[in-house]
């Protein structure tokens, strides 16, 4: 009862961590990834819930139809808009509820194999990280992904010990949709491939049912992303999947370089992700002794997910989310390091001595103002209450038409066309001069639109004042500029 109760007031720290702007407007670090998946839902609620085309904003005066991956996380906010109505503040709930299952199963699945004591200590600390936190309140599809991961390999586990097919049913659902939704979590399997060789001997390969498992997981996605190549796929407009080596994944030239394992190890994940106060006991649990052969699956899934740093080196050289599923496991081992080091034995005895206890007990400590610190410095202090952005858009709201196209100049989001519920192309500061406005006025573009802060060099104010010059602005303050375009 007593570890009920700690579990369930984890859930409300965790939820009382992830309140934060709950109901803020897609803005802040990485508002362009949480644009374009709030676009996508945008346009299922108000284009008839077309599940099989996505559409995102910044195609011009194309449907805007593009080759993501199996948009579940944006279809489900947009059937909460049909009941709830339109507001961003729908999709960060999705999260915030998928991050408070991740983190319950979590605990389940390490009091499983390690013990409750270790479930307990990571989901107290995977709940307070500060990238967990803010990724957990994003407008964004992963807190859904790793949900149905940890899900997955919980009823995975549920079923090669019970045989019971509910369980067979749930996993294979829950990874088939986290495949669906990101093709990299099929790395998974090598953790559930140890699970089955553990329950099923040598000859586990030949099981049967495990190869309807592999059927079921992995046939959603090839019909899925065989069809979104060849429907959906358009060069301007793709987000890379099928860019082997030079986009996200497949750069082997990376793995070469040992700034890319500086910046992926330390800078990311010791440094932003657990904090350097977590990684210390991350790295203890590493070499703590193993109770149980099952308990190795921790293993096996830190080497998978390894294996998708390797594979997808570019994309997580560049953003840190992609090491959101690495945190799964790492959290696991950290909660072993405390559960051995500072909770008491079953008899009541100490099993460290004091200088071990007195510097994991001051990690632990220092864990919660890094966190804090970390969040609000990169995290919180970028979500300000109207804010430049939130001026433009309401203003472009107001003084353009509907189904005006416009063009908006920024660093390659398309933030400013979500927000103002607008449709039109993105343009980099680099790229903007007459040959490109001369096309796009072809093409029907009304307006251009943009904030002057990223005009933050000399050639680009140089653009800046030469446009202006030749197409003087309808609203210009020190702020944005809002230009119409009349017809050519």
């Amino acid at each position: 009862m007593v570890n009920k109760r700690i579990i369930i007031w984890i859930l409300f720290l965790a939820l009382a961590c992830r309140l934060y702007h709950i109901i803020f407007p897609v803005e802040g670090w990485h508002a362009w990834r949480q644009a374009d998946t709030a676009a996508i839902a945008r346009n299922f609620y108000d284009n008839g819930f077309d599940l099989f085309h996505p559409q995102i904003n910044h195609g011009g005066d194309t449907p805007g139809y593009v080759d993501v991956e199996f948009p579940v996380y944006p279809y489900l906010v947009a059937l909460l808009w049909k009941v709830f109505g339109v507001n961003d503040g729908w999709g960060r709930f999705v999260s915030v509820l998928s991050s408070l299952g991740t983190i319950y199963y979590l605990y389940a699945l390490t009091r499983k194999y390690v013990g409750e004591a270790a479930g307990l200590w990571s989901a107290f600390i995977y709940s307070i990280l500060p990238l967990n936190v803010y990724y957990a309140r994003t407008f964004m599809p992963h807190a859904l992904i790793l949900l149905c991961t940890v899900c997955g390999i919980y009823f995975f586990s549920e079923w090669i010990e019970r045989k019971e097919r509910p369980m067979f049913i749930l996993s294979s659902f829950f990874i088939a949709v986290a495949t669906l939704m990101n093709p990299t979590t099929l790395v998974i399997g090598l953790p559930l491939a140890y699970l089955a060789s553990l329950s099923f001997g040598k000859q586990w390969i030949r099981v049967s049912s495990l190869w309807i498992y592999g059927i079921i997981v992995i046939t959603p996605s090839i019909v899925w992303y065989t069809y979104s190549h060849l429907e959906l796929y358009s060069p301007n407009l793709t987000i890379g999947i099928w860019h082997f080596g030079t986009d996200k994944w497949g750069n082997f030239d990376l793995l070469a370089s040992p700034k890319f394992y500086n910046d992926l190890f330390l800078k990311s994940i010791a440094e932003r992700h657990l904090t350097y106060a977590a990684t210390i006991p991350f790295i203890v649990g590493l070499f703590l002794k193993r109770q149980r052969p099952e308990e190795r699956m921790f293993d096996w899934w830190l080497i998978a997910v390894i294996v998708y740093f390797l594979v997808v080196a570019k994309g997580n050289d560049v953003h840190e989310y992609y090491q959101l599923p690495f945190i799964l496991p790492a959290i696991i081992y950290v909660g072993k390091t405390f559960a051995a080091y500072i909770a008491p034995a079953s008899d009541g005895s100490r099993t460290v001595t004091r200088p071990w206890r007195w510097f994991l007990s001051f990690c632990l400590i220092a864990i919660v103002p890094l966190s804090f610190v970390r969040y609000y410095e990169s995290f919180a202090q970028r979500e300000v209450p109207q804010s430049v952005v939130t001026r433009l858009a309401d203003e472009i709201d107001t003084i353009t038409g509907l189904h005006d196209l416009m063009i908006t100049v920024s660093e390659g989001d398309a933030v400013l066309l979500y927000r103002s519920h607008r449709k039109g192309w993105v343009v980099h500061p680099d790229n903007i001069d007459t040959a490109y406005i001369a096309d796009k006025r072809m093409h029907g573009a009304k307006y251009i639109v943009g904030l002057k802060s990223i005009f933050d060099t000399d050639d680009r104010q140089a653009r800046l004042l030469e446009l202006m010059r030749r197409l003087p602005p309808m609203n210009n303050n020190t702020e944005y500029f809002v230009i119409q375009l009349f017809p050519q």
